[in-house]
């Protein structure tokens, strides 16, 4: 049972959620890379794929497919 003041991430999303982004973690250039594809606050996402091991996930955000590492799909919470 997932505990009132955890946080979901779009790694813990599965194949064909779709969600919205509530907070984007990181500093620096990590930031930076989600700012430019339209990865903030609010944005619509989709998880449209990932592989078995889960270390790359898909999502379409704003018509734009991105492939995301498992490092940085932990890092953008959402609801």
């Amino acid at each position: 049972m997932q505990q009132e003041n955890s946080k979901k991430t779009i790694y813990e999303l599965k194949k064909n959620d779709k969600t919205k982004v509530l907070n984007v973690n990181g500093k620096g250039a990590i930031h930076e890379r989600f700012v430019s594809f339209g990865i903030v606050r609010g944005a619509d996402i989709e998880v449209k794929n990932c592989n078995v091991t889960r270390d790359n996930i898909e999502i379409l955000v704003n018509g734009t497919f991105i492939a995301l590492r498992k490092e940085e799909a932990k890092l953008v919470e959402v609801i």
